[in-house]
């Protein structure tokens, strides 16, 4: 898995900090891996609030980005995760968006920043 991923559990949320390349088409595939991995550390933590910082180089294609939602459920995310990406890679911060997009219109609580301060202001706030 070209993905690093660094788990740290804070007081109130899953720090997820993420590092690589990403394989335009085959971001899905990596991305689950990792999901997997913060799923069972959410669960360990017994926190399902998640701050996810990408520090990645490359491109999601819309393919991957659907496909990262859909398979989701199979690894056990669920409704009762709040997610806030920040994506630092420029290039790729509308894929993410994209992905955002994807999530929301499937019920998700997911939203995407640039700002790491601003995604845990929206993390905290409301229920998990």
């Amino acid at each position: 898995m070209p993905y690093e991923v660094d788990i740290q559990a804070q007081q109130d949320y899953v720090r997820v900090h993420v590092t690589g390349e990403r394989r335009y088409g085959d971001a899905a595939l990596e991305a689950s891996q990792a999901g997997r991995q913060i799923v069972e550390s959410c669960r360990n933590a017994d926190n399902y609030r998640v701050l996810l910082v990408l520090n990645l180089r490359g491109r999601l294609s819309a393919t991957d980005s659907y496909e990262i939602v859909e398979d989701a459920k199979d690894y056990g995310w669920d409704h009762a995760y709040k997610l806030a990406f920040v994506d630092t890679n420029r290039e790729s911060v509308e894929d993410v968006r994209f992905t955002e997009t994807v999530a929301v219109n499937r019920a998700y609580s997911v939203k995407a920043f640039t700002k790491e301060a601003e995604a845990i202001e929206w993390l905290l706030d409301g229920p998990a």
